[in-house]
């Protein structure tokens, strides 16, 4: 297998990222809000994979926990059409970059694989992390994996896009077929900066019932993998 680690793109626009968070089998509200706010679907239903890396002392868990004003996250995604089998998986190297709540992206192409626990199998292996190391300047290793069903959604005069996760699952690298669900539903809203104005006076006025909240699907996992013994 080649990598072919070309940088698909340096950075998004600087955005903002809201997130609200409800209760496992809720997000039926979140969809009756954009509805209400003239979002519209735009994509199928897919389910999201990431596998997260961190340091060997945790480096980036940490600086979450901690509220670090510039922090990274780094993590290799891919995804699976719910109603299509695909012959080879395509995975994307992601540096998930935040300031404040304002995120941009980096990402790089790393390849096709037969499957999940194809790539699994390869993050495992020195050569692969190393690869990774050298991007980040730091030496990292695979943490843990995230899986989750997202819908996409776009309003009407296109300033806002918007996600629901819902069926998340930390997964744990030790065991494999040991899936903890995580019982919560993600409703999140992604705008250019230069939107915020219009998101307060469109989207979060009297009409809207949630309350913004910090949620990162890597610490919630990972405190989950700890409670349970697996990291």
């Amino acid at each position: 297998m080649v990598i072919n680690m070309g940088k698909l793109q340096l950075e998004n626009n600087k955005r903002f990222e809201r997130k609200y968070v409800a209760e496992a089998n809720k997000s039926w509200i979140f969809r009756d809000m954009l509805r209400e706010k003239k979002f519209s679907k735009i994509y199928s239903k897919r389910k999201v994979i990431s596998l997260y890396f961190d340091t060997i002392d945790f480096k980036f868990f940490r600086e979450n926990i901690e509220g670090v004003g510039t922090r990274i996250k780094p993590r290799l995604r891919w995804y699976k059409n719910n109603n299509q089998e695909s012959s080879q998986v395509n995975t994307i190297l992601e540096l998930k970059k935040k300031k404040g709540f304002v995120g941009t992206k980096i990402q790089f192409n790393f390849g096709k694989y037969e499957n999940s626990k194809d790539i699994i199998d390869r993050a495992k292996n020195f050569d692969f992390q190393n690869k990774i190391s050298n991007i980040l300047k730091r030496q990292v290793f695979p943490v843990m994996i995230t899986s989750y069903d997202r819908e996409y959604y776009l309003n009407y005069d296109k300033k806002f896009r918007s996600t629901i996760d819902t069926n998340l699952k930390v997964i744990s690298l030790k065991n494999f077929s040991q899936k903890i669900p995580l019982y919560k539903e993600i409703l999140e809203i992604k705008y250019d900066t230069s939107y915020d104005k219009d998101f307060r006076n469109e989207i979060i006025n009297s009409k809207f019932r949630f309350r913004f909240q910090k949620f990162s699907k890597y610490v919630v996992g990972l405190l989950n993998l700890k409670k349970n013994g697996l990291i």
